[in-house]
């Protein structure tokens, strides 16, 4: 379970046990994801598929005759039951809470090698490309909204880009989960999301020391 700020609630549910669906194609499902979370995009077939969740193979064939639709639909399940917090109105605690359950689903979650696979496949499959963007979309609308929120109501600059602060608060928590293996402990998330209202126009925070690499 993420930690934080006192008060954070998550919407949603809280892992793949919950991927939406009944009996086979739910099997089937959480078979693909276990299957591509731990040997990776190559073993994901319909044939391993049915091995792995004892559905039968010609069951899976009929739910996913291509192979990436079989992936895509996967991929999908699971990032849509990523939950988020529920806010309290606390500008500064609910992103706080936010950034922890994302690097929670990160770092100690299946979320990060499924990301890794769908960022590597996107690159060659514009369909999966269309999914990538629409997932990220939807897994950033909370901090969007926060930011938004926070802009008409005087908390922030009025001029705040509610999608740009999306790369500034959640891009290094990507960054240092997938690319320099960085830790992302609890003073880390304080200083990028103090550092952040300080350069965007809040002003009852000041911005702590930056935190240790070490």
């Amino acid at each position: 379970m993420p930690t934080g700020e006192e008060g954070a609630v998550a919407v949603g549910a809280a892992d793949a046990e919950t991927l939406p669906g009944t009996g086979p194609r739910r099997s089937a499902l959480r078979a693909a994801m276990k299957l591509l979370r731990e040997e990776g995009w190559d073993a994901v077939t319909q044939a391993r598929v049915a091995e792995a969740s004892g559905v039968g193979r010609a069951t899976v064939y009929r739910y996913w005759s291509d192979r990436t639709q079989l992936i895509r639909d996967a991929v999908v399940a699971r990032l849509v039951v990523t939950p988020h917090i529920l806010p309290t109105g606390e500008f500064r605690a609910d992103l706080i809470n936010e950034l922890s359950y994302l690097r929670h689903y990160l770092s100690e979650n299946d979320l990060a090698p499924v990301l890794a696979a769908l960022v590597d496949r996107a690159e060659w499959e514009p369909d999966l490309m269309q999914v990538k963007c629409d997932l990220v979309d939807q897994g950033m609308s909370l901090i969007r909204s926060l930011v938004a929120s926070a802009a008409a109501d005087g908390t922030l600059r009025p001029d705040v880009d509610p999608h740009a602060s999306v790369s500034v608060l959640a891009g290094p928590l990507l960054y240092r989960r997938l690319l320099s293996n960085e830790p992302t402990d609890d003073a880390y998330l304080t200083w990028l999301v103090d550092s952040y209202l300080e350069s965007h126009g809040f002003k009852s925070h000041l911005r702590p020391a930056r935190p240790s690499t070490t």
